[in-house]
């Protein structure tokens, strides 16, 4: 039976996958904060899963004389000596698209922050109400900003969705080619509309002033 040790936190349910697996699992979260420790443990072990917090040395590496193959749960592998684990045949693999979605869902509450000027009010809203008032009205103002908002999430939806295809179906030239494609497009396309909705926000303003010195 193939042995496995984690030497950062995982969740239980990562854990639970070894052991359905039929891997000897050996879950010691704090372990990789502790170079020494680690080195006097690993030994033994075919598998090390790791996250950040894990630094894999060459020192390390050399009292792994069993080890077979380095997991880190997440996309950067510059924790590992990947010379070093090459140089002693260790596979050291990570998992690329473990972050995509959460990735893409902070992208998109960055954007809804930057729509309403949620920075912006924080830094404010404790100096007086009417600048409070003068963020939300510029904010939800007609339908001016839907229209703006509305294509900009699509179009940066439509890019993500198709990063993450290009990253799962395509060669790494391929998805740089597409990456530069996609953002030529929506330079474009944001530019072109900025200047168009800018235009028709200072023809509303122009038109709101009367009614607000009332």
């Amino acid at each position: 039976m193939p042995k496995v040790l984690i030497s950062d936190a995982l969740s239980p349910a990562a854990v639970q996958i070894f052991r359905d697996r039929g891997v000897d699992v050996d879950f010691q979260p704090n372990l990789g904060k502790d170079k020494d420790k680690l080195a006097a443990t690993i030994n033994g072990f075919d598998g090390l899963a790791i996250r950040s917090a894990t630094k894999v040395t060459a020192k390390i590496l050399e009292q792994a004389k069993s080890l077979k193959v380095i997991g880190r749960a997440g996309i950067g592998v510059d924790n590992v000596d990947i010379p070093a684990a090459t140089a002693r045949g260790i596979i050291v693999m990570n998992t690329p698209f473990g972050n995509s979605i959460t990735t893409a869902e902070h992208a998109i509450a960055l954007m809804f922050a930057l729509a309403v000027a949620v920075a912006a009010i924080y830094g404010q809203v404790t100096v007086n109400d009417m600048v409070l008032a003068r963020y939300t009205a510029d904010a939800w103002r007609g339908r001016i900003f839907a229209v703006r908002y509305f294509l900009l999430f699509i179009s940066a939806g439509c890019a993500i969705a198709m990063i993450s295809l290009l990253h799962e179906r395509g060669g790494f030239a391929l998805v740089l080619a597409v990456d530069a494609a996609i953002a030529f497009a929506m330079f474009a396309l944001t530019a072109a509309l900025a200047v168009l909705v800018n235009a028709f926000e200072r023809q509303h303003a122009a038109r709101a002033a009367p009614v607000a010195a009332e």
